[in-house]
């Protein structure tokens, strides 16, 4: 196999400037070797030995030559990029792509600034000589998209959701990109590409790819952690959980035992929202895994939230409901509003995501003191079994060109750049490149954005040894720094600003044990939705949440959910199983 483009099977600011030119262009040089295999960044081969080319010495000093006596490299912008290597080089004479753009009422840009002229459409000329033009720009993205390709009134380039990928294939409106991703992908594109070759599989057909992933921040963002208040477990007398017994026993105290210390009876143990949300993570403690499909043991593709293991969830958190270790107005509280308990000192503990130490756990600290700290554990087991965490479906989002863009090459450039400036853009102040990154980057970016799936697993390997050391060479790119620094100010000062920074390596940590130890499993599920899942499935989805909130608060009895799955699947979940076994399964 190639670079993981054709063939897909269904299943690092302190650099020396010179080295980091050169690691460059030999990389860029590897643009131009069609089908080569790049090695990722940091490893012990570079991208022109793994071809096969020479020795890592040999090639930077094949690049220096080329560099001295081509008059290109003298054009050479600001930002590092070598424009004599196909993957950068800007055209000839000015060209012109048109695109379309997801706008957000809420964004601030520089005077004069909008979505359609900005930083980065001023790069793109200056740079590239890449005119990008928008055609239009809506906050309802999506359905305007939607009536746009029912018009075929289409630009260049957009990017779009599996479902419309899979119309614009059928209708044969999209170019056929697997050439251009292979000639003109830049070497850390082409690694982004390979972390997750899956991703390409919604977007080809007859081994020709159609769309360009936009990517995910990788698996090491998936697993899930308890988040316990600390000063209310000295305040208890207790420790960290290690067992299920020892985490029950701190949700009871935290909700009978006054953890605060104010005298009242005004605290509960886990907080729920009305998504159930924190339920599901929790979840995998009883081996189920609600909103993604799994094999069962005879190998059939089946819906997590239907597996008898739900039902012993279910039973849990509805006694935990009786015994007020959960807020009895949960039901009318979205996470936001969950959130809220949590700073005003009302609950104290969780399960939920990596990013929990930001939101709410910054507002907890300043709220409630620098002792207020909620710390990310394992989730211990309830069953007896090795907790098997759960690995979503991570890309939604393609870049596509439509079949009669004059100038495809422009779209792969651009994305080169955005990778580059996320990634790779050491030599550069850090200034410049937040400018790039922060506020509307989303929106403004559009189609020419990807995200690198490996970044956070490696940000997180460098910063969680640099704690210990303080050696900041390993540092590599500008977000590893500024992570670095954000969480130092935590660690060193206990200033909650910096606290995000250091809970989320902190949980990084206990995910990179889950999935080093392999302790996870796959959503099945990977992109395109069958037939009944497009009619029925928010339907069903909603049955299943009305009848579990029940289940919890008491208005069913826990052997509800044997008539729940039933009426699951009569109302459309059979027909959808089918459908899933039929296109995924083996």
């Amino acid at each position: 196999m190639k670079s993981g483009i054709k063939g897909v099977k269904h299943k690092g600011r302190r650099v020396l400037a010179v080295i980091m030119a050169a690691a460059v262009s030999a990389a860029c040089c590897a643009c131009a070797a069609k089908g080569d295999t790049p090695t990722a960044h940091g490893t012990e081969s570079s991208p022109a030995t793994a071809a096969g080319i020479g020795t890592e010495a040999e090639q930077t000093q094949a690049v220096t030559q080329a560099a001295e006596t081509s008059p290109q490299t003298q054009q050479s912008n600001p930002y590092g990029i070598d424009p004599s290597m196909p993957c950068w080089a800007p055209f000839e004479e000015p060209v012109k792509i048109t695109t379309v753009y997801e706008e957000n009422t809420a964004a601030k840009y520089d005077p004069g600034d909008d979505i359609t002229s900005n930083l980065w459409h001023r790069d793109y000329e200056q740079y590239f000589n890449v005119e990008v033009e928008t055609l239009w720009t809506s906050t309802e993205y999506m359905n305007k998209l939607n009536l746009s390709i029912a018009s075929g009134q289409l630009p260049d380039v957009f990017r779009c959701n599996t479902s419309q990928l899979v119309e614009l294939m059928d209708a044969g409106l999209l170019m056929d990109v697997t050439d251009l991703v292979e000639e003109y992908a830049s070497p850390r594109v082409r690694e982004c590409l390979d972390a997750d070759p899956n991703a390409m599989e919604p977007a080809q057909r007859d081994g020709k790819l159609y769309g360009i992933p936009q990517l995910h921040y990788g698996s090491i963002d998936d697993p899930d952690f308890l988040w316990i208040r600390e000063d209310w477990l000295k305040n208890c007398g207790l420790t960290r959980p290690q067992t299920w017994e020892e985490w029950e026993k701190i949700l009871y105290a935290f909700t009978n035992d006054d953890p605060d210390g104010n005298g009242q009876n005004d605290t509960y143990g886990f907080g729920l929202d009305k998504g159930l949300s924190q339920m599901k993570m929790m979840a995998v403690a009883f081996g189920a895994h609600p909103g993604i499909w799994i094999k069962d043991e005879s190998g059939k593709i089946v819906y997590g939230n239907v597996q008898k293991e739900m039902k012993s969830v279910l039973e849990t958190f509805s006694k935990w409901y009786a015994d007020g270790v959960i807020n009895t107005d949960f039901i009318s509280q979205d996470t936001d509003a969950m959130n809220q308990n949590f700073i005003s000192g009302k609950v104290g503990a969780t399960c939920s995501h990596q990013a929990t130490g930001w939101v709410p756990g910054i507002d907890v600290i300043k709220n409630n003191g620098s002792e207020a700290v909620m710390y990310p554990s394992p989730i211990p087991s309830q069953n007896g079994e090795t907790v098997m965490h759960t690995v979503d479906w991570g890309n939604s989002l393609y870049t596509v060109i439509t079949k009669d863009c004059k100038n495809p090459e422009a779209v792969m450039k651009l994305i080169n750049f955005y990778i580059y400036m996320n990634n790779d853009a050491t030599d550069i102040p850090w200034d410049t490149v937040l400018k790039h990154m922060e506020n509307d980057m989303p929106h403004i970016t559009g189609a020419f954005r990807m995200i690198n799936p490996n970044a956070d697993w490696n940000q997180y390997k460098k910063i969680w040894t640099a704690f210990d050391t303080r050696d900041e060479s390993v540092f590599t790119t500008p977000p590893e720094i500024e992570k670095y620094e954000g969480a130092l100010k935590w660690l060193d000062n206990k200033d909650p600003d910096g606290y995000g920074y250091w809970s989320q390596m902190a949980a990084y940590d206990i995910a990179n044990a889950v999935l080093t130890e392999g302790n996870y499993l796959d959503d099945e599920f990977h992109g395109v939705s069958v037939p009944t899942m497009v009619k029925k499935g928010s339907t069903l989805d909603a049955l299943l949440q009305e009848g579990f909130t029940q289940i919890i608060t008491g208005v069913q009895p826990i052997d509800y959910f044997d008539t729940l799955v039933e009426s699951w699947n009569k109302s459309g979940g059979d027909l959808m199983t089918e459908e899933m076994n039929s296109m995924y399964g083996k």
